[in-house]
Parts: structure tokens; C-alpha cells; sequence
């Protein structure tokens, strides 16, 4: 079942369309200014939201930003979905990305003016019928069509394990964690490994405008789950394999959101105990926050950080370039203070990774500076001019 439905109570965030937050709001394009049909205005900060989920060059973009557009005459139309608490609060499903919005009418108070108000763009993946969680995976079959098993037991058996990123497939999140998964000798075979399937609607969503298939999963059950995992598999390798190296865990992209959450729910019976998480290793690929918290926690659990903690991925989709591009700094930070901990050099690790995030930045740098300085253009307008400084 693909139908989306209005939960009974809406979490989307609380929003102000009046006083100083108003002056956020500026017309989509040139064509929903008013001159036919209704005005269309979009919250100007959404321009990273935007930057990471449009590409205006791809038929899927083209569609999403005429489907904005449309909004002017379709918006509130019988193919949107209504929030059950609120008439005037509606979302448009178009590609990968999900649109909000709200719509006043003449004489409204609650608005300067009337029209359709956009405050939230977000990814909108239907996701498969695989359920979020841990998987096992047998490096033979990583690239090919064997699906992975449901891991049964709560603990890691496996010398490798990761994270995915919020991937739309189990299959697509199989082949990107093997990437990133150390191969057998001098092959290109990936050693088996577990893997935490980080279903998409778990990191899109707190369970609203979702399927009834998809409420059955949320971000807190995960987080607790792997913190579960976590303590089990450090408690199974203490007593049988406490000479060994540790798991080698490979956290991609959102995973880290996941992973954080999951820190916060480990058990601790003494204040930095440094048998927690000892027999764990972590590395980072693309982390989407900033890492320098994490990397704090983990090291006072006893976990250890990989002599390169923090890489780039061999594919990068948008999302991860403007999300990395964010956090570069503090991710930054964190690598170094992992370095003076471990005392190992990261001066190049470092390096690289604030190399392959510097165009981007300098363009989130760029959109803070127009949405901060009053202007007449609008969002495309504002859009384009910051695709450009990013290259794309």
C-alpha cells in the first residue's frame, strides 16, 4: 500500500507567518507573483533543502519545480493530502521530494498576505517492503541478487559491520555499505558483514504522512535497537574474543544520526566506564552532522575512532554534499581532536575532507548572505544563482 493518509496529529514544524518571520517568505518564480492565480511564497531558507533535492537539469526536477508553480491554481486540489487537524495545512507528493504547505485567503489574519505558503521541503521516498534494522550479509553476494538475512541474534558475529545511509532499497543499501567494507587478500570481494538498514522512512519521518506499514518503525525503536546490539556484541566479544581486533564499524551518511541517537540510550553504570563499547572501532563516510559530539561520546565509552576517521564516499548524491558542506568545519574539528587522542597524524585526512566540501560550502555560504539581505528575487532566482557558485 502506497497511499499516503493524514495521521491524527500533525508534527510538522510549528511555523509564524506574520511579524519579522514573514519577511522569509518570498515568491516562488516570477510566474506565481500573483499576476494569475494565487500568489506562491516559500520560506527562503529552505534554499539547502532545495540545493539538496532538486536538480533542476533532470527530468524529475524539472517536474518538482512545475509542480510548485502549479500550486497557483492546484493547491489544496483533491490529489494533496489534508491534515485532519488543520483545513489549511496540506502536502504534495512530486518525485523523491514531498512539499508542504499552507493556504490563506483574503482577509486572514494569521498572513500579510493571501496565497499558498511553502515552510518545509523534504525527501519523500516511498521506501520497498524490507523492514528497518540489522541484516547479514555474505560478502559473495554483496553485488549480486541473493537478498541478505534478518540478523536474529542481538549481537555482531562478523568482524565487519555499518550503518547505511537512508537508502530507497535494502539492495541499494547492501552495495553501498559493501563499497565501503574491507575485501578478502587482494580482491574486490567485500568479507561478510552486518548492517544496519536504514530504512528511509525512519530517517525522513516521525510517522506522519507515512503509510500504516511504514508506523509500525520509527527513529527512537532503531536507536534503542542498535544501542541493544551494541552492548551485546561488546559483552560476546569480551568473553570470546577478547584478544581480537575490534568490529570495524562503518557509519554512512545519516547513519551517524542514527548511531548518535543510539549513544544516548546506552546503559551506564559508571560515569566514562571504558569497557562500553571497547571492542568497537568506527569510521565515517560523508557524516551529514557534526561529528565532533559523537566522536566525544564514543571515546568515552572506550570505542575507538579509525586512523582515518572521516572519508568521502565513492558516490555522492547531492543531499550528502550539501549536508557534509554544513558540518565541515566542526567535522573538521572533530578529526583533529581525534588525532591528539590517539596520536595519530590527520592532518591529510583533514585536508581531503575539507577540500571535497569547499565549493559547496562557499555556496551555503552564498544562500545564508541572500536570504539575510533584503532583495526582490525570487527563490528560483536565488536557487540558480547559488547552483551556479556550487557547480552543478
Amino acid at each position: 500500500m502506497n497511499s499516503f493518509i493524514a495521521p491524527a496529529k500533525s508534527y510538522l514544524p510549528a511555523q509564524t507567518y506574520v511579524d519579522r518571520k514573514f519577511i522569509n517568505f518570498i515568491p516562488f518564480s516570477p510566474e506565481t507573483v500573483g499576476k494569475s492565480g494565487r500568489k506562491v511564497f516559500i520560506d527562503a531558507k529552505l534554499i539547502p533543502q532545495f540545493l539538496a533535492l532538486v536538480d533542476s537539469r533532470t527530468p524529475a526536477g524539472i517536474k518538482i519545480i512545475k509542480k510548485i508553480i502549479e500550486l497557483k491554481s492546484l493547491a489544496g486540489g483533491i490529489i494533496s493530502c489534508s491534515n485532519l487537524n488543520n483545513a489549511f495545512q496540506h502536502m504534495e507528493l512530486v518525485e523523491h521530494v514531498r512539499v508542504f504547505y499552507k493556504i490563506f485567503q483574503i482577509g486572514d489574519q494569521k498572513a500579510k498576505e493571501a496565497g499558498v505558503y511553502i515552510n518545509d521541503i523534504r525527501a519523500g521516498y516511498k521506501g520497498d517492503e524490507n523492514k528497518a534494522g540489522f541484516y547479514r550479509v555474505k560478502g559473495s553476494s554483496a553485488f549480486s541478487d541473493m537478498p541478505p538475512m534478518p540478523m536474529k541474534q542481538e549481537k555482531i558475529q562478523e568482524n565487519h559491520a555499518a550503518i547505511s545511509d537512508h537508502e530507497q532499497t535494502l539492495s541499494e543499501a547492501v552495495m553501498s555499505c559493501a563499497r565501503h567494507t574491507q575485501t578478502i587478500g587482494f580482491g574486490s570481494q567485500p568479507q561478510d558483514f552486518s548492517m544496519f538498514y536504514l530504512h528511509s522512512h525512519i530517517y525522513n519521518e516521525l510517522g506522519v504522512w507515512i503509510t500504516p506499514e511504514q508506523k509500525q518503525h520509527n527513529l527512537d525503536d532503531a536507536a534503542q535497537k542498535l544501542a541493544r546490539v551494541l552492548v551485546d556484541t561488546q559483552t560476546h566479544r569480551q568473553a570470546f574474543n577478547s584478544g581480537d581486533e575490534p568490529l570495524r564499524w562503518v557509519i554512512i551518511g545519516d547513519g551517524a544520526k542514527l548511531l548518535a541517537k543510539a549513544i544516548g540510550k546506552l546503559p551506564s553504570p559508571r560515569a566514562n566506564h571504558k569497557e562500553n563499547l571497547s571492542k568497537h572501532n568506527f569510521q565515517f563516510v560523508d557524516p551529514t552532522i557534526d561529528l565532533y559530539p559523537i566522536t566525544r561520546d564514543l571515546m568515552r565509552t572506550g570505542a575507538s575512532i579509525d586512523k582515518d576517521p572521516i572519508i568521502t564516499g565513492k558516490k555522492r548524491n547531492r543531499a550528502t554534499i550539501v549536508s557534509a558542506s554544513l558540518h565541515r568545519g566542526q567535522s573538521a574539528g572533530a578529526v583533529s581532536m581525534v588525532g591528539k587522542q590517539t596520536g595519530e597524524k590527520v592532518n591529510d585526512a583533514n585536508k581531503n575532507w575539507l577540500a571535497g566540501t569547499q565549493v559547496t560550502a562557499n555556496a551555503i555560504t552564498n544562500a545564508k548572505s541572500l536570504i539575510s539581505t533584503p532583495q526582490d528575487r525570487t527563490f528560483l532566482e536565488m536557487f540558480n544563482q547559488v547552483k551556479g557558485i556550487a557547480k552543478w
